[in-house]
């Protein structure tokens, strides 16, 4: 039994739609009680704001990982989710590598946006995007899974990234610290400011 008695864990798959908030899914053996841990696949990467998990007609309970909800764009395809059942909320307990999300966000409009699917913002968080637009706007600000706008910033710096970046095709990592994201490099570790390339590893 998945009620937190023994080492097994219970798996299911939810069938719930992309743009629906309350996933459901039915799973064999599975009881509702403190410490009962579960595992959920999604059929569909959700794209509702705060989505719930109700298993088995138990209730709809919220979704959190490391503190913080789970929302739009937390909960994608190809990925298997771990939850600990705290009396209140399901916690997710393993770890999400988010998969590359791609911001179509205009050169000189501040406010980039983008979909990273199973990104979940918390203070450490990192995700991996491709800015199809060089950035041209001195104070851009980014957007991910309509978790808020946070400012860019250069890696280790105090100042907002007045460079330019992104344009080139490259996956860029950017690591949420808690009040904003730093802008650490592409994948091809380098980011252009101007014309000379500048090596932040």
């Amino acid at each position: 039994m998945a009620d937190g008695t023994d080492l097994s864990i219970a798996y299911g798959s939810s069938a719930t739609g992309a743009g629906t908030a309350a996933k459901t899914v039915a799973i064999t053996d599975f009881v509702l009680k403190t410490n009962s841990v579960v595992g959920v696949t999604f059929d569909a990467t959700n794209t509702a704001n705060n989505p719930t998990l109700n298993i088995n007609g138990t209730g709809a309970k919220a979704m959190y990982y490391r503190g913080a909800r789970i929302v739009y764009g937390g909960l994608a395809t190809g990925f298997i989710y771990i939850f600990r059942y705290d009396g209140t909320n399901y916690q997710l307990l393993n770890e999400i590598t988010p998969t590359i999300g791609t911001c179509t966000t205009g050169a000189s409009t501040a406010a980039k946006t983008v979909i990273c699917p199973g990104f979940i913002l918390y203070s450490g968080a990192s995700a991996y995007v491709i800015f199809n637009n060089e950035n041209s706007h001195d104070t851009p600000t980014l957007n991910i899974n309509s978790t808020g706008a946070k400012s860019i910033y250069i890696a280790g710096g105090t100042n907002k990234h007045k460079y330019r970046f992104g344009g080139n095709g490259h996956i860029w990592k950017v690591i949420y610290d808690g009040s904003k994201y730093n802008l650490m490099y592409d994948i091809e570790h380098y980011a252009k400011r101007g014309t000379s390339a500048v090596l932040y590893t």
